[in-house]
């Protein structure tokens, strides 16, 4: 969205209006921008869209809803699965797939469950549901903004201070994005020989892989969280302060550190939604953990290597789980509470994520076996 011309002039137009519009009409006309500028880049989306909020904010919008929001849910994650499968149709045709869709189902799925389970926070109208559910910071990119802090941080008046920080954000977003991931990485990556991964086959050095795996790490960071910047900034200029989303990954020092650092907003969803609710059920972290990381996985495109990639996540977390329980805590004045050792903990924390990279390389098509053909090969295997 940030490419088009007209994404800008909503936000400055909607900035405008929370800066000076009567508070009585803030959120409904931020909610007609919001709107307008969805169906301005995808007129159908915006249709089949409205057809899915309108009923879930008529569902919930008078408390803990009927048992017809398990129903609900079902729907969604199974139109969702239906549009993936789209994407993944059109994607070979060239089309792009339906626009924020995995966003718009992931936060209505969001709604539903936390107002049946009581915990919702109140919603006072139609105008600033939609304005959460469309909004030009979080449609598309960004972080997964939950309900409840999206209220809690309303912004009363959007002054020249917070202005100014929105502004700090986008152009520090743009920098990474425009600069750093579309430029100085392309640059960088072609000098080493590295700018091609889909060319790796099994006979590629396993250094040239490694370091593959490592630039496609450091581009994708560089890249989703400054689409985060861009979203943080983007939402202070509409009078909300958006959650954070990255806190520097690179500084992890397990696999599950990790993942309470990058993309915290969907990693927070999957455990709140998946991991939590079954681990009750089945008592064993192993099941809702695969499911998890499959979630992630398959939210961002649908392919037996993200298939694989969850399998790799969830073996990575038990591992750690496993030497965690055979160590023990780490106690005070000992070799694993030293500085040193957190330093190498680190370094393997970031081996372990960088080898995830490997599949990723060569699209989402390739067959898993030539995937882990190039994993092997990175770890010595022939």
């Amino acid at each position: 969205m940030i490419s088009t011309v007209v994404f800008w002039v909503v936000l400055l137009a909607g900035a405008a209006w929370s800066a000076r519009g009567p508070a009585r009409w803030r959120e409904p006309v931020l909610a007609a921008l919001a709107a307008a500028l969805v169906g301005w880049l995808d007129p159908i989306a915006l249709l089949v869209y409205l057809g899915l909020t309108v009923p879930v904010w008529w569902l919930v919008r008078s408390g803990r809803p009927s048992r017809s929001s398990g129903i609900t849910v079902v729907a969604l994650a199974a139109g969702l699965a239906g549009g993936k499968w789209l994407q993944v149709a059109w994607s070979a045709d060239g089309v792009a797939g339906p626009l924020g869709l995995s966003y718009l189902v992931f936060r209505l799925i969001h709604i539903v469950i936390e107002a049946r389970r009581g915990q919702l926070a109140p919603i006072s109208g139609l105008g600033e549901f939609m304005h959460y559910v469309f909004s030009p910071a979080t449609f598309a990119a960004g972080p997964l903004e939950r309900w409840e802090h999206f209220t809690a941080e309303r912004q009363e008046k959007v002054d020249g201070t917070l202005a100014a920080e929105a502004l700090q954000r986008i152009a520090i977003g743009l920098c990474k994005k425009l600069v750093l991931a579309d430029v100085v990485w392309f640059q960088f990556a072609s000098l080493i020989g590295v700018a091609d991964p889909a060319s790796f086959t099994p006979e590629t050095p396993a250094s040239t892989l490694w370091l593959g795996a490592l630039m496609s790490y450091l581009r994708i960071y560089v890249e989703f969280s400054g689409y985060s910047d861009i979203a943080v900034g983007a939402g202070l200029l509409w009078g909300r302060r958006i959650m954070e989303n990255f806190n520097w990954p690179m500084l992890a020092v397990t696999p599950s550190d990790f993942w309470r650092r990058w993309h915290i907003s969907l990693s927070q969803w999957c455990a709140r939604y998946i991991y939590m609710p079954a681990i009750g059920q089945l008592r064993s972290p192993i099941v809702p953990m695969f499911a998890s990381f499959l979630v992630m996985g398959l939210w961002h495109f649908i392919g037996w290597n993200r298939v694989a990639w969850a399998g790799w996540q969830t073996l990575g977390v038990l591992v750690h789980l496993g030497w965690c329980r055979f160590a023990g805590r780490a106690q005070p004045n000992t070799w694993r509470a030293q500085r040193s050792w957190r330093v190498a903990s680190c370094m393997f924390t970031q081996t372990f994520v960088t080898a995830s990279y490997v599949f990723a390389f060569r699209g989402e098509n390739v067959p898993v076996s030539s995937t882990l053909a190039l994993l092997g090969r990175m770890f010595g295997l022939s």
